[in-house]
């Protein structure tokens, strides 16, 4: 028996109105992000696996942009870009973060007016007033957090946690240190138990970097050398580079001119965590993940998972 869900007292006089959902796809310009509203279904809710949920707050993230262009196509396959954004991204919602209230579910671990916080698969989206979500991929809300924090962490912080703790070491370079992921890494780390732990970011966010996510010491790639400044660092404290989590590598030309693993993956002693890379890069990922071969040494292109999904 369903209760407190007001779209199923009604659905004796249920007009279209009542069934449909505001919803922000993207558009059809592959260059660059383009969003359009539609009007879809509220979704079904079939089984014990899901829970329906009304959405409050969504949290966007670089992956949501990078769907936009294929990020593990090659920019120079314009074509083939295009053609997958016009074949698989064209007109899906946007979003995986949401944060939200439990409407309908059929599990016991939720109930509805629960306040929930987590994702939802590739090209589901969340910016949507309804989503029905894997509870494998879901969490209740810490009370600590409003809607807006808790929708701005599941992604960030599973990668920050899953790249890091089986490396949980003395020393860690973050590179990229104020975006999403790497601010999160940061305070990760802190908690992992890393007492050194270094951020490279610009000079524009030195000192929000320095405040909120407490490193050890600080570089501004702008002004300074990044490879010297880390090496007087580790020389000065008799250390070793352990961890390098570099948020900037990608398949972006833009990215790929800082050109961080030349630079570090021969000092690093554990282990180079990297977000991104190119299509041979994703490829090798992809057969690390299944099992069946180990593609990289001591460097990692990082691919976050979920429970019972291939997520």
């Amino acid at each position: 028996k369903i209760t407190n869900w007001p779209l199923l007292k009604q659905s004796s006089t249920m007009t279209k109105a009542l069934m449909n959902q505001k919803t922000l796809v993207f558009g059809k310009n592959p260059s660059h992000i383009s969003v359009q509203q539609s009007t879809q279904e509220i979704p079904k809710l079939t089984n014990k696996r899901s829970v329906l949920v009304k959405v409050h707050a969504v949290g966007l993230n670089p992956v949501d942009a990078k769907l936009v262009v294929g990020d593990k196509i090659p920019s120079t396959w314009k074509r083939t870009r295009s053609l997958f954004h016009s074949l698989a991204v064209h007109n899906t919602p946007i979003g995986f973060d949401f944060a939200g209230t439990v409407q309908q579910s059929f599990c016991s671990d939720y109930k509805p007016g629960d306040e929930v916080y987590g994702s939802v698969p590739p090209l589901y989206g969340t910016l949507r007033e309804y989503v029905v979500a894997p509870i494998h991929q879901i969490s209740h809300k810490p009370s600590s957090l409003s809607w807006s924090e808790a929708a701005a962490m599941p992604l960030v912080g599973l990668t920050a946690l899953q790249a890091l703790k089986p490396h949980a070491s003395d020393t860690i370079l973050v590179l990229g240190a104020s975006s999403g992921t790497g601010h999160i890494a940061l305070q990760v780390a802190q908690r992992l138990g890393f007492s050194t732990r270094i951020a490279v970011c610009s000079k524009r966010n030195l000192e929000w970097v320095r405040q909120h996510c407490r490193p050890t010491h600080i570089i501004d790639y702008t002004t300074e050398d990044v490879v010297a400044s880390v090496q007087s660092i580790l020389s000065t404290g008799g250390k070793q580079l352990d961890v390098v989590f570099d948020c900037v590598t990608s398949e972006d030309p833009r990215d790929m001119t800082a050109n961080y693993p030349a630079m570090f993956v021969d000092q690093c002693q554990e282990r180079y965590i990297r977000l991104g890379g190119q299509l041979g890069d994703w490829v090798r990922a992809g057969f690390e993940r299944s099992g069946r071969l180990t593609c990289f040494g001591k460097e990692k292109l990082f691919w976050i998972r979920f429970p019972h999904s291939s997520g």
